[in-house]
């Protein structure tokens, strides 16, 4: 969970403004966990919301970015929350931001390492 929160939190920060705002939040249930993070940044475009979680896909021009990385944050969530048998959903609108949404369902105690 804390690979996922990094790589999320990261991507928050890296597309969005100096001085923007990014807001994490959870809740804790009997059944899971769920949590999010929102951005107010340059959004991704609604075509591409399922493509930016496979490996090295990056929404930006790469010959104009002006940020880090090579587009494997968000697949890295994403099989990490597969592996899980978790969630993730993306809601985002060009130049208003992006909220990424995950859920982690409860473990069995018996499975849970002692």
């Amino acid at each position: 969970m804390s690979q996922i929160l990094t790589n999320l939190v990261s991507n928050s920060i890296k597309f969005s403004s100096a001085g923007g705002t990014i807001e994490i939040g959870s809740i804790v249930r009997p059944i899971g966990v769920a949590f999010y993070v929102r951005d107010y940044g340059r959004g991704i475009p609604a075509g591409r919301l399922t493509d930016v979680l496979k490996p090295f896909v990056q929404v930006s021009d790469p010959f104009v970015r002006d940020e880090g990385g090579v587009g494997l944050g968000l697949a890295i969530c994403k099989s990490l929350i597969d592996a899980m048998s978790g969630t993730i959903d993306i809601e985002s609108e060009l130049g208003k931001g992006t909220t990424v949404y995950v859920m982690l369902p409860a473990w069995p105690r018996s499975s849970v390492a002692k």
